[in-house]
């Protein structure tokens, strides 16, 4: 059927995600888990990273489900972010690069 199809290919991916977090903690030596966005709002994906954190006596942190939404509120708080911290890009120097690694990028506004 169409929907166990579906139900298995998005516990596939949640269990990827929970793989790939788990790994992240393990490497970094973190204790703390944030999730966020609109995949932070499955109730499945909540469930299986906490187990995994419980496991890992780790400490899962998600927003409330109202602020667990894809819109444009994360980028635009980031562009804030970024100004105030004195990076500038001019729109024609701007693209997205899907492969472009999050440990590459220079964050100076910690």
């Amino acid at each position: 059927k169409k929907e166990d199809l579906a139900y298995s290919l998005l516990h596939n991916a949640f269990a990827m995600v929970a793989e790939v977090s788990e790994r992240a903690l393990a490497h970094t030596e973190k204790k703390e888990l944030l999730i966020t966005g609109g995949v932070a709002a499955s109730k499945a994906l909540r469930e299986m990273l906490q187990k995994m954190c419980d496991e890992r006596k780790c400490k899962l942190f998600v927003p409330p489900f109202a602020a667990c939404l894809d819109n444009g509120l994360l980028p635009a708080w980031l562009g804030i972010v970024e100004y105030k911290a004195g990076n500038r890009m001019k729109v024609r120097e701007t693209a997205v690069d899907q492969r472009q690694r999050s440990d590459s990028i220079n964050v100076n506004w910690l």
